[in-house]
């Protein structure tokens, strides 16, 4: 049974599904932190582009995050549950719910050739009626490779679900994600707001196998008695759709008006551009959709290069001492050295080469520092390229919200305000994600209209950076970077 007003405790929880971790953050319905948790979930990965989850790990790890975080606060004083997730990642389920192989990452590259073959069947002017995209979503090549390859995995009576919604289903019994993540997976009508006919067709599924689309106006259940059981939780408090993490990290960092721009900095660099209209964007890899807030569009890109970068060269060079300590002890540009994120371009099929890199004036005389200094300055060389040629022409960039593992980094937030000029709002929170969920889970019980951005989003501290006395300095060296870049023909 549905818990009623007068059983309220004031807190609300929000369950972040990320790829490597599931985190929990449990708030007051003002916005106070109370407890936080987070465990560890296994990502298989091999040299044949194969990147694997199971689903029993995740749910799993749901449960020991909810128990967790119940350790320093009263759980039964939750009333509701906002559910934010990694974008992309397909389960396959049998008729009774139970799944059938493991969960394909959304970094599993397995499916590129199918999703090139289909955009070229159809072409870039059916993509965009359909989709609102000029090439495939995350997932829709994999469906294609699993129906070619293993077609007694997904037959007519198995349903598609992906990570967000099998967790809801879960939860209360019914899979349901937002528009968010049915736009990721490339299978929004732009149009609509509903899974599209064509695309389904395409795929040889039927919309009975997918999970449910809706609105977090609504719940999409109530919480089950046994997950009430397993967790501390109440039984019968309301549980949100699945939103797609990145929109749930700019719902908690206020990346909710026009000529807001979320640069999110984990794995990968990500840009998350909020418009008031949809239009088509100018950038071909960019997943568009309707943000959580009405009303607003946001574009979602990734420069395909980030943390990995600096992760892999810092690893490699078996450096004892932290990035932010080696590159700090080197002057901008390196002495001379130079790094190129990624050096391939967008291949006009529909879909871009796996991303190369590469280094330009390297010499024996350059150490750690140097490399790591290179790699950090090229990094963000490379988002001010994307942000001046490519979006600043159509979009209006007011300032730029600076999340993740580059936001704890004074050193890179500077270089990143000197570099772009633009004004930096940086937010340190390693749970943005799991924040904007307690947002959407409080939407649940204290109803608002459907999160207009005056409401949209809890205070989150932040820090608002402008340029230094090395601006002039770092323009200089983009220009130079630019040069670099013409020189050798890859853009």
């Amino acid at each position: 049974m549905n818990r009623t007003a007068s059983s309220r405790g004031g807190l609300v929880l929000g369950l972040d599904l990320g790829t490597t971790h599931v985190k929990a953050a449990v708030r007051t319905l003002q916005g106070r932190r109370i407890a936080e948790a987070s465990q560890q979930v296994s990502l298989s990965c091999s040299g044949r582009g194969v990147a694997e989850q199971n689903i029993d790990d995740i749910w799993h790890a749901v449960l020991q995050s909810i128990r967790m975080a119940g350790k320093t606060c009263d759980l039964n004083d939750v009333e509701s549950v906002g559910v934010s997730s990694q974008g992309g990642a397909i389960q396959v389920i049998d008729q009774g719910g139970q799944p059938r192989g493991p969960v394909i990452s959304w970094m599993d590259m397995r499916g590129v050739e199918f999703e090139a073959e289909v955009t070229n069947d159809q072409g870039y002017d059916w993509l965009a009626q359909h989709t609102g995209l000029a090439r495939l979503g995350i997932g829709v090549g994999q469906i294609l490779r699993l129906k070619k390859n293993q077609p007694s995995l997904l037959t007519p009576d198995e349903k598609l679900s992906y990570v967000g919604d099998y967790i809801v289903g879960k939860l209360c019994g019914n899979r349901v994600h937002d528009a968010t993540s049915l736009a990721i997976a490339g299978l929004l009508n732009p149009d609509t707001n509903r899974t599209d006919d064509g695309m389904l067709d395409v795929l040889g599924l039927h919309e009975g196998q997918l999970p449910e689309v809706q609105s977090i106006k609504q719940p999409a259940g109530y919480l089950l008695s046994d997950c009430a059981a397993e967790t501390g939780l109440a039984s019968g408090i309301p549980v949100s759709p699945a939103v797609h993490d990145q929109y749930a990290a700019a719902l908690a960092a206020g990346a909710v008006q026009p000529g807001d721009l979320m640069l999110g900095t984990g794995t990968a660099w990500v840009l998350l551009a909020v418009t008031e209209q949809r239009t088509k964007s100018p950038l071909p890899d960019a997943f568009i959709s309707p943000h959580i807030v009405p009303n607003r569009i946001g574009h979602l890109l990734s420069l395909g290069a980030g943390g990995a970068a600096l992760e892999w060269a810092h690893k490699l060079m078996h450096c004892e001492q932290s990035v932010d300590k080696l590159a700090s002890e080197i002057q901008p540009g390196g002495n001379g050295l130079f790094f190129h994120p990624r050096v391939t371009t967008h291949s006009g099929t529909g879909w871009h080469d796996l991303p190369t890199a590469s280094f330009v004036g390297l010499r024996s005389d350059h150490q750690a520092g140097h490399i790591l200094r290179a790699i950090l300055e090229g990094l963000v060389f490379e988002l001010n390229r994307v942000l001046t040629q490519v979006l600043s022409p159509h979009f209006t960039i007011n300032r730029i919200i600076l999340t993740g593992a580059a936001a704890t980094s004074a050193l890179t937030s500077q270089i990143i305000a000197d570099v772009t000029g633009v004004p930096i709002l940086r937010i340190i929170d390693s749970s943005l994600s799991a924040t904007g969920a307690t947002k959407i889970a409080q939407a649940l019980v204290e109803p608002c209209d459907a999160l207009p951005p005056s409401q949209a989003t809890f205070h989150v501290e932040g820090e608002v950076l402008k340029t230094s006395q090395l601006s002039e300095t770092y323009q200089g060296l983009f220009n130079q970077y630019l040069t670099n870049i013409r020189d050798t023909d890859h853009v």
